[in-house]
């Protein structure tokens, strides 16, 4: 995983992610590029380059997958990225019942701890405060929950 901020680095290392880099340190490029090619590539960021970068650096593995998570205005990549590889994207912007179904299984199980990553719980009254928090890039905002049962 990598990140520019050092507390979703801790959070992610105490969740489980074996292996956290800062992507603002000079060393991250190689060594993720010497750590490849990975089966799976999960973005949650917008990285502008990703894919191309990906495609350059032959960092996906044959038949791997991208998941791309993260809010963005265009997703363009380099056909060569998927075609060699039998590669795929996947992208979402909600998650679905069965989505939900295997968190609740992974935080049952203990392997997922939901308070370490949530930094807002709001009412969905509050929703465009919270994705402008998250177009800002706002470090504050490290995950969020909205409670629909005013709404219910």
């Amino acid at each position: 995983m990598t990140d520019q901020l050092q507390n979703r680095l801790d959070t992610a290392k105490n969740n489980g992610i074996h292996i956290t880099l800062n992507i603002d340190d000079k060393e991250t490029e190689a060594r993720l590029i010497e750590g490849g090619p990975y089966n799976y590539v999960f973005d949650c960021c917008s990285a502008g380059e990703l894919l191309s970068d990906l495609y350059q650096n032959r960092m996906l593995a044959y038949g791997g997958t991208v998941a791309m998570m993260a809010v963005r205005d265009m997703v363009s990549y380099p056909w060569g990225l998927l075609h060699g590889a039998e590669a795929r994207i996947e992208t979402s912007c909600h998650f679905d019942a069965d989505d939900l179904r295997v968190l609740l299984f992974l935080y049952q199980q203990e392997l997922v701890k939901i308070p370490s990553m949530v930094s807002h719980t709001v009412s969905i009254d509050e929703t465009a405060r919270i994705y402008q928090m998250l177009a800002d890039g706002n470090p504050d905002l490290f995950g969020g929950i909205f409670d629909w049962s005013e709404n219910a």
